[in-house]
């Protein structure tokens, strides 16, 4: 006969009823039944506690700093996600725009309501965006996250086990977030995120609590068509004797994606296309200015120099976002970023090597092969496990890469992968797909047909040692237009590669 009481179920099906439990109902449990609690554990009832996600506006920020000073539950934290808010009305004056062209289908009562209600609702979004822009001028929301990221230290000296950073849109009063990848207001998503990204590292500063694992607006689908732009990382002091705790971190997985356009005088002066109303829409740009921002050396290091500060690190992944050619208006602004981003990744592959570096994923970048294979080198006496996902090669022809990857190479530094993964490779405007022949020195590069998928390596254990390459999904020269892959592209890496 089944059990007829909650209390008499096997303590294994007991335990995955109550991981489904929130809170509320867990406490519940124990009040009502006695007899619950020796099974209703301290650590499932703890396990609640231990991940939190945190909007950075003045009531999330209130709550957080009074619940890591006044209840010992606050300081069990490990995983903490900071989420920047974009408040959107852009697409409520759209809908208040359309509503004047559809008026000969409404009486006037019906659209004096419609339109009393859209105002209202425009209103009150208004109200809390200008609300929010205060709350962070004034540096309120610096100083609350800085005290509950105090209490979480002096409560857990291990620090913090992840800090990741996300966006969230707002378009309704009251309605339902969006991801960055559901809303069109790339300009002020962008913007949120390099003001969650500062306010993060300032209060991590200030604190000087310890991180082990920083996702910066790099996991997916939480942050697709979204990335910090490249320029936000000369704001932070790399390396300083106030960052001293980076030397705890083991794992950083970042998205960077172009800096923002700057903002011709005449469009800030009009509102132009930064206006509420045309934030999906391209902004007229100073030209001249965007082309040093893009080329701007100090940027284009940027990142090279933070992981100076990083000594420790175990796990490197880094990818790119590019905005579209339609968001930067000016054909001539390309072949300046397009450079750029090459030499991003040359700056990467003169950094001092990451001693205690096993993983390296990289993704949604364009660079030379030598420079590749230069990183890979540098750090092939520790790394043991490499990805490389929608890469351009701008230039050569990928001998020298596969040389190096499958042992081949002398000056590799004792490289000894134990897992590679390539995926969605491209020299300039050509699909890399490959064959596989056992007899050859380097394998052996086709762009029309794929025989196999994988790459034998060379060696004593090379039976067990495969490149795997996967092709990208639903790629084929005929359905670009509009393909899976196309999208997918579009959303994690920005514009297709070509």
């Amino acid at each position: 006969m089944p059990p007829k009481r909650l209390d008499q179920l096997p303590p294994e099906l007991f335990h995955r009823v109550t991981d489904q439990l929130e809170l509320p109902d867990i406490k519940n449990l124990r009040l009502i039944n006695r007899a619950l609690e020796h099974i209703v554990t301290d650590d499932n009832f703890r396990s609640l506690f231990v991940s939190k996600r945190v909007e950075l506006t003045r009531r999330n920020l209130e709550k957080f700093a009074w619940i890591t000073e006044h209840s010992p539950l606050g300081c069990l934290l490990q995983n903490l996600t900071l989420v920047g808010v974009v408040y959107d009305p852009g697409h409520l004056l759209m809908l208040s725009e359309g509503n004047k062209y559809q008026a000969l289908s409404y009486s006037n009562d019906q659209m004096d309501q419609m339109q009393s209600s859209l105002t209202k609702e425009l209103d009150s979004l208004n109200q809390r965006r200008t609300e929010q822009d205060k709350f962070h001028h004034s540096g309120k929301d610096a100083g609350l996250l800085s005290t509950a990221l105090r209490n979480l230290a002096k409560q857990n000296p291990t620090g913090l086990h992840s800090l990741s950073t996300k966006i969230s849109i707002y378009r309704y009063d009251g309605s339902a977030s969006l991801t960055p990848n559901e809303a069109q207001c790339w300009i002020w998503i962008h913007e949120a995120a390099k003001c969650t990204f500062l306010l993060a590292m300032k209060c991590l500063r200030y604190s000087r609590i310890s991180v082990r694992s920083l996702d910066i607006f790099h996991a997916k689908p939480a942050s697709m068509r979204c990335g910090l732009p490249r320029d936000t990382l000369t704001q932070v002091g790399w390396p300083s004797p106030e960052m001293y705790q980076w030397t705890a971190l083991r794992q950083l997985s970042i998205c960077l994606s172009d800096p923002l356009p700057v903002q011709s005088e005449q469009d800030m002066e009009i509102g132009g296309s930064f206006s509420i109303m045309h934030q999906s829409r391209v902004p007229d740009t100073d030209l001249m200015a965007s082309s040093d921002l893009l080329g701007d050396e100090l940027h284009l290091q940027s990142l090279a120099t933070m992981l100076t500060a990083c000594p420790n690190l175990e796990v490197l992944e880094i990818s790119g976002f590019r905005f579209d050619e339609e968001e930067w208006m000016h054909y001539s602004l390309q072949h300046v970023r397009d450079a750029a981003m090459v030499f991003f990744a040359r700056f990467l592959s003169l950094m001092r090597p990451l001693k205690q570096l096993r993983r390296l994923r990289l993704a949604g970048l364009r660079l030379t092969e030598q420079d590749l294979v230069g990183l890979i080198r540098n750090h092939g006496a520790t790394l043991r496990d490499l990805e490389l996902e929608h890469i351009v090669f701008v230039e050569g022809g990928l001998d020298r890469l596969f040389s190096c990857l499958g042992g081949r190479d002398y000056a590799s530094n004792g490289l000894t992968l134990d897992r590679i993964l390539l995926k969605d490779l491209w020299v300039n405007i050509s699909p890399i797909t490959f064959t596989r022949s056992e007899d050859e020195k380097c394998t052996q590069i086709s762009g029309e047909n794929i025989t196999d998928n994988t790459i034998l390596r060379t060696g004593e254990d090379a039976a067990r040692k495969v490149i795997m390459y996967d092709v990208a999904d639903g790629y084929g020269p005929s359905i670009r237009g509009g393909s899976p892959w196309e999208g997918r592209s579009l959303g994690e890496f920005g514009v297709w590669r070509r």
